[in-house]
C-alpha cells in the first residue's frame, strides 16, 4: 500500500513538473516571438505580447494524464525488473 502511494505521488509530481517546464517554454518562446515580430509601422503600434493561442483544454488534460499514466507504468515495470535482478543476484550468494 504504501508504494502504490508513493508511485502515485511520484506520479503527480512527475506531471505536475512537465506541466510547469512546459508553461515556462511557452512563455519563454512567445516572447522571444514576439521580440522578433515584424517591423511596426509606428512605435506606439507595437505590442509586447503576440495574442494567446491557446490549445485544446481537453487535448491537453489527455496529454497529462498520459503522462500520470505513463510514469506508473514505467515505474512498475522498473520496479519488476529490479526485483527479478535482486533475486538473480541473490541466488548467486
Amino acid at each position: 500500500m504504501e508504494t502504490g502511494v508513493l508511485l502515485v505521488l511520484g506520479a503527480l509530481a512527475f506531471t505536475v513538473l512537465v506541466g510547469g517546464i512546459e508553461l515556462w517554454l511557452a512563455r519563454h518562446s512567445r516572447r522571444e516571438l514576439a521580440r522578433r515580430a515584424s517591423v511596426p509601422l509606428h512605435p506606439l503600434s507595437r505590442r509586447e505580447e503576440m495574442p494567446r493561442l491557446r490549445s485544446s483544454s481537453t487535448r491537453r488534460r489527455l496529454r497529462y494524464v498520459g503522462l500520470f499514466v505513463g510514469f506508473l507504468i514505467v515505474t512498475y515495470v522498473g520496479l519488476v525488473l529490479l526485483k527479478i535482478v535482486y533475486s538473480v543476484v541473490e541466488s548467486w550468494f
